[in-house]
């Protein structure tokens, strides 16, 4: 269209090079900047066609919108379109900041009781969220007791801190759903329901509780391929204590008072490579000199960003997670412990690979993570209790447990087991666990008396359990390994002492033997052997 169209559109043209008004020598280059145009009235007529079109107006007699020609009224109307939305969004935001900054219990008690209303299917989710991130964390539980009270709502859960109350819910059967304690789980992401069926047993209720059964099936399963009479054998075998040895000379060459240290952070040498190497050679036979081997597991238990993959929203982005779980499943289902895997009815004919799943995602939330933070806690990575970690506490300094440690006869392990169960009540390395309610539940919150519907989330907080003065006496916040009830009370392996209610870490045999063994032999570093045990 002319002059106007070219110039619009970037195009030299004619007139602005013509070899006839060029600046001399003539470089016939310049005819190369030619328009489509070249009759000079035709371009002209083109020019003015271009110049009408911007100035015709719309057949209804209004002039055009300057930017997209519609009429001033259509105009109007899409901006207050936009503004209603963009207030809608704001308002939206705003309620929800001010629902987690000032008016959370409040809102979420009165949310729970009326899980259909549309104002708490809008609002309640993404303040779950947001508050599940952290609330798990024990100082983070004192402080909520502490402000609240014995019992109260948050991460859209009822809470109740009372030992009492989580005596009572530990040794009940347990409806379960897709939470991981006080977070959200993404139920596709959980191992092999691609495959079509939930095999992940934290999300499985209890039969007693409406379930079909599956959970204790699968933790059976479990328990007789992982945890039998080959793991015994390999966990007493020259083997595993050669991993224990290399622990305690890495330990005294390792830098290790601070938590930031390298013996507790480095993926080469130190705490974590002796749990991954350790757990699996126990578990599953696994090879623990097999560098191969090892890069594979360590891509998956290697810190704990890999967690995020199963937690909501975090897993949404996480995709490649899936071929990282898929190569280490593969390894599973080659080594020894599944040697001489039989699909069998007593486990609800639970597959190879199914379990192989399964024990990627146990290993990776509780297995790996939870043996380690443990030994952390009991070798004195962070000290313990005092006022940062519980508000309520009458001791304002933390306890360094280090100095019991030193003072340990590590000969006695009844005597260890106390110093190991005294360190992890006062931190326990399993804080929350839950369940669903099954029927109505009515409770005391604040000064009134509140019921809640069936299908309502109740947050298990063992932590907090651990050291409630009710139970455990004014010392409760404390270092005492000699106390009263420590073992009989005790509720770190989600049990209280030795009685569950079907629900108790299957792995808690394993993680105390183990960790006797580490504290007795690094608790004196200048011992590289075995200690000689003995009873109390």
């Amino acid at each position: 269209m002319g002059n106007y169209c070219a110039s619009v559109m970037g195009i030299r043209v004619k007139e602005d090079i013509d070899p006839i008004n060029a600046p001399q020598p003539y470089d016939a280059s310049y005819e190369s900047y030619r328009t489509q145009f070249d009759n000079a009235s035709e371009r002209e007529a083109m020019l003015d066609r271009g110049r009408e079109l911007q100035k015709k107006e719309p057949s209804d007699g209004t002039r055009g919108c300057c930017c997209c020609r519609c009429s001033p009224f259509a105009c109007l109307l899409t901006q207050i379109c936009c503004i209603g939305c963009w207030s809608i969004v704001l308002f939206y935001v705003l309620a929800i900041l001010i629902i987690y900054f000032g008016v959370s219990n409040d809102f979420q008690l009165w949310a729970l009781q009326q899980p259909e209303n549309l104002v708490v299917k809008l609002l309640l989710p993404p303040v779950e969220i947001a508050e599940s991130l952290a609330c798990g964390q024990t100082q983070k539980l004192s402080a909520m007791q502490y402000a609240h009270g014995y019992n109260y709502a948050h991460a859209g859960m009822i809470w109740l801190t009372a030992a009492s109350d989580i005596e009572q819910e530990v040794l009940a059967p347990q409806k379960r759903t897709w939470q991981l304690g006080e977070h959200p789980l993404i139920s596709s992401h959980m191992p092999s329901m691609a495959e079509g069926r939930n095999v992940f047993p934290l999300a499985l209720s209890d039969t007693g509780a409406g379930g079909s059964g599956a959970h204790e099936a699968y933790v059976n399963c479990f328990k007789a391929y992982l945890l039998g009479a080959a793991m015994d054998t390999r966990f007493k075998d020259a083997t595993a204590q050669s991993l224990i040895t290399q622990l305690v000379a890495e330990y005294k060459t390792t830098a290790h008072e601070l938590n930031t240290d390298e013996f507790w952070t480095s993926s080469d040498k130190g705490l974590l490579p002796f749990t991954i190497k350790y757990l699996h050679y126990v578990c599953f036979g696994l090879d623990p000199n097999n560098a191969e081997n090892y890069e594979i597991l360590k891509a998956w238990y290697d810190g704990s960003s890999q967690m995020s993959y199963y937690l909501d929203p975090f897993g949404w982005a996480m995709g490649s997670t899936a071929d990282v779980i898929n190569r280490v499943a593969d390894l599973y289902e080659v080594s020894p412990a599944f040697a001489n895997f039989q699909v069998e009815t007593q486990y609800d004919s639970m597959t190879k690979r199914e379990l192989a799943m399964m024990c990627t995602s146990i290993f990776r939330l509780a297995g790996v993570q939870g043996f380690k933070q443990s030994a952390s806690i009991v070798l004195g990575a962070w000290p313990l209790a005092g006022q940062a970690m519980y508000p309520a506490s009458p001791e304002v300094n933390q306890f360094d447990q280090r100095s019991v440690l030193d003072t340990l006869d590590l000969s006695n392990t009844d005597e260890v087991l106390d110093y190991i169960t005294e360190c992890t009540r006062l931190d326990s390395p399993v804080s929350v666990t839950h369940r669903v309610l099954t029927e109505p539940l009515t409770h005391e919150f604040g000064d009134h008396a509140i019921t809640f519907p069936a299908g309502t989330k109740v947050a298990i907080p063992l932590a907090l359990g651990n050291v409630d003065e009710a139970l455990w006496g004014s010392t409760s916040y404390q270092f005492d390994m000699k106390r009263d009830l420590l073992h009989s009370k005790y509720m770190s392996f989600n049990s209280i002492g030795t009685q569950s209610g079907g629900r108790e870490c299957p792995g808690k045999w394993l993680t105390q033997q183990a960790l006797i063994k580490l504290v007795q032999q690094i608790g004196k570093q200048e011992e590289t052997q075995p200690v000689e045990e003995k009873s109390g």
